[in-house]
């Protein structure tokens, strides 16, 4: 079994997945390959995995081309992250003069903020970026900006306070991909063992229904 995630996915996902995987299947044989979405589905289409797991943004929905067979697994909220106690106010709309952590420049992420910034009046003045959630959660408890962070990007922190982003379109989804016509035996169980992984228990992390399409 091939498998592909990106970075936030392999810490929370992958590692409880493949421990049940190879539990039942101590004979099973399994790779895990990490990058971004764009380069997990292309490797799909070269053959060269047999599942990815990938996201979108509720505000930066991706092209899929076609012949894939998506598994949502988990629907995550956004989360405002601020250091506790400096003050900025947790609605967005207050946020105005704020300093901003984000991740990349033209990443889902980045054009997420952008969106919800603007749906609230105003441009964020981004002062960091990274696309590590351990990197932006530091630079918030160090009172060095605010953050927006998916649920699974969240790790509770004394010095860092969240809060739930209430806009409609404030959510990712995480998806497993496959070509339509893999065959792999393991296919199903794989799927099967990742969506068991989702955490039970974190507020901003929720199981997803299958909607299993093309």
């Amino acid at each position: 079994m091939r498998l592909g995630s990106f970075p936030t996915a392999g810490v929370r996902l992958v590692p409880p997945a493949l421990s049940a995987l190879t539990a039942a299947h101590p004979r099973a044989q399994v790779q895990l390959e990490e990058g971004e979405p764009e380069e997990l589905v292309a490797a799909l289409g070269d053959g060269e995995l047999d599942v990815a797991l990938v996201y979108e943004y509720g505000l930066s929905p991706r092209p899929w081309p076609d012949g894939l067979i998506h598994h949502q697994l988990v629907r995550e909220d956004l989360v405002l992250l601020r250091a506790r106690g400096s003050g900025p106010s947790p609605q967005l709309a207050g946020l105005s003069r704020a300093r901003w952590i984000t991740s990349r420049e033209g990443t889902a992420g980045a054009r997420s903020l952008a969106r919800l910034c603007a749906a609230a009046g105003f441009e964020a003045a981004v002062a960091f970026r990274s696309n590590n959630y351990d990197v932006v959660r530091e630079l918030v408890s160090a009172g060095l900006g605010v953050a927006i962070v998916p649920g699974l990007g969240h790790s509770p922190d004394d010095a860092v306070e969240a809060t739930r982003l209430t806009q409609r379109s404030a959510f990712r989804r995480v998806l497993a991909v496959h070509r339509h016509e893999n065959s792999n035996p393991l296919l199903g169980t794989v799927i099967r063992a990742l969506r068991g992984a989702v955490p039970a228990e974190d507020p901003y992390v929720h199981a997803a229904r299958d909607e299993q399409a093309e």
